[in-house]
This record gives C-alpha cells, structure tokens and sequence, in this order.
C-alpha cells in the first residue's frame, strides 16, 4: 500500500521501525525517509537498516556520514562498521571529524566502538591516546575497549573532574533542605511529582533548573514502552539529546515501584535532561538509575495514558507547601 504524503514525523518513525520485518518494501521505505526534512526521521531511517542488508543498502550510509546531524552521522557510522569489517580509515576519519560536534559526542562514540570492535593491528595505537581525552565518556570507552576487546589490563584513566565552585554545592544543599515539588504540565493534564532533593539533591536541582530555563516546555515523551516507563526530557526528541552536559549519577536505596521518577542514562554519570516514569514496579533498575522524584497526582490519568509523542507544554517547580 501507498504511504500517505501527509504523515507526521512520530508516523513515519513508525513506519520505519516496521521496515525491518517487511519483505518487499522495506528497503524502498528507507530510501524514501532517508532525505526527509526532519533529522529524526532520517536517523532512523539509517538505524531501521538491518545488518543483514547494510551491505546492500551502503548507498543510504555513505552519504550520510556526512550528515550536519550528529545522531544521524552516529547510526551512518554504526551501519558502515556492519558493512564494511574493512572501514577502519573511513572510521577514523569519521571520529576525526566528530571531535568537532558541540555538546554530543554520539558520532564519536559510535565511531570509536567500532574502531574498537574492528581486528586489526593498530586497533590499539588508535585507542591508547584517547585514555587521556577532554571528554571523560570518551576516556572510559576506550578503557572498557582495551579491556574487553584487546583482553589487557584495564588501563588507569583520569576521574571525572569536579566542575562547580564551592559555592554552588552549599547552595545545592540548602535548597535540598526543604521539600521540593514539580509539575509537569502536558496537553493530557498534569503530572504532580515530589522532588527527592535529600536523596539526589545534585539530580532534583538540576531537574529544577532545567525547568527554570523552560528547557522542556514544547518537548514530548518520546518513548512509552507499556507497563514499564514514559520517558521524556530531550530536545530532539528522538532519545538522544541533552543540556550539552553530564550530572554525576546519585545511586540511592530509594526503590522503582509504580510512579518512581528516573534519571535516564546511557554508561555512568551521563544523565542530564532525559528522565523516566515508572508504569510498575521495576527492581531490575534498582541500584542502576538515579531516582529523584515520585509521582504524587496524575498516575492514573495522564501517565498512563500518555502515548508516545504527547506535548509536555512546561514544567513548573512548585512551592513547597503547596498540595496537587
């Protein structure tokens, strides 16, 4: 059947995630998505290639190694290290260039894993001068690399530095003192969360200062998996973005039963803006995720009922004595 000319973003995500199964057309969609005018939509039309025909389909990935987009460059570069076990220049002029992106590092990354991934004998003179990176996710992939992928030692990398004056911690913690709240307003209703400043009193302010900024005023939760989480917080809307920075995580004894509020992440100390509701208890996260808030009122009624792409229109930090 014929694709409607008229779709919306979140529908052609759809229909690209489908393309995989598809026996006939699913390469046929991708080809068609691959120049949409939203960078979402062509990042995931490289992403629904699957491995078995990244060989086949190189003419979508090449030229989108090119791409201004950041996250499509990312999946470019992971569908040409399955299509090409050879790429190894192209991959690092590949991470070569994404040195270059601000406030991502998703090409990078990417690159980096599969130059690490590929056998050959430089791999690791590639990977040994990123131990002493700018960038401290950079240095630990290349640590896990070295360790896992070249079976030696894992090699000591420099921690994580300490970037905020003294100031701003005491600050942090006399805010914390005081019971905090949150409200997420969405076009649905409002979600009424308590802000666990004591237990994740760096994540609950940041929480708050991102919302101070209405850095999520017109963002949606992009990602609803039923009765387990909604996911919202980024500004690109497509599970990838962030504030350009990255908290330390705040592991606690709180535990993610039905309405825990989650610091998403994707490795240690890289949450920023993404966060996630819980639809039911999840102990598998226990001990792995921040939990700095709990929903308080509209559980039930908005989140769950939210469907993927639901508009949050702004979050308002709530005074404190105040009931939902």
């Amino acid at each position: 059947a014929a694709i409607p000319a008229d779709l919306s973003s979140w529908a052609k995500l759809r229909v690209l995630e489908a393309s995989s199964q598809l026996k006939t057309n699913g390469a046929a969609l991708r080809r068609q998505f691959a120049g949409d005018s939203d960078p979402m939509v062509r990042a995931a039309a490289i992403a629904a290639i699957p491995d078995a025909s990244a060989a086949t389909e190189i003419d979508l990935i090449v030229p989108a190694l090119d791409a201004s987009d950041v996250v499509v460059r990312a999946n470019a570069i992971e569908k040409l290290a399955v299509a090409s076990p050879d790429a190894r220049e192209a991959l690092l002029a590949a991470e070569q260039r994404s040195r270059g992106d601000v406030g991502m590092n998703d090409a990078r990354l990417a690159a980096i894993r599969a130059i690490g991934g590929i056998d050959h004998a430089e791999r690791e003179s590639s990977l040994r001068p990123l131990l002493a990176d700018s960038d401290p996710v950079v240095r630990r992939l290349a640590a896990d690399l070295i360790e896992q992928n070249l079976d030696r030692p894992r090699p000591q990398i420099t921690p994580l530095p300490v970037v905020r004056p003294a100031a701003e911690y005491v600050e942090i913690a006399r805010w914390a003192s005081a019971p905090r709240r949150a409200s997420i307003h969405m076009t649905r209703g409002v979600i009424h969360i308590a802000l666990l400043a004591g237990d994740a009193p760096m994540t609950a302010w940041n929480f708050a200062q991102l919302a101070k900024r209405k850095f999520f005023d017109n963002t949606t939760f992009m990602r609803v998996v039923p009765n387990f989480v909604i996911q919202g917080g980024d500004p690109r809307n497509d599970q990838n973005g962030g504030p350009g920075y990255s908290i330390r995580d705040e592991i606690n004894l709180q535990k993610y039963t039905r309405g825990a509020v989650g610091m998403a992440l994707s490795g240690p100390d890289t949450g920023g803006s993404q966060f996630f509701i819980t639809h039911s208890a999840q102990p598998h996260l226990d001990g792995g995720y921040t939990i700095f808030g709990r929903v308080l009122g509209g559980m039930s009624a908005v989140v769950d009922q939210t469907e993927r792409g639901d508009r949050v229109e702004t979050v308002t930090i709530d005074d404190e004595t105040g009931a939902p």
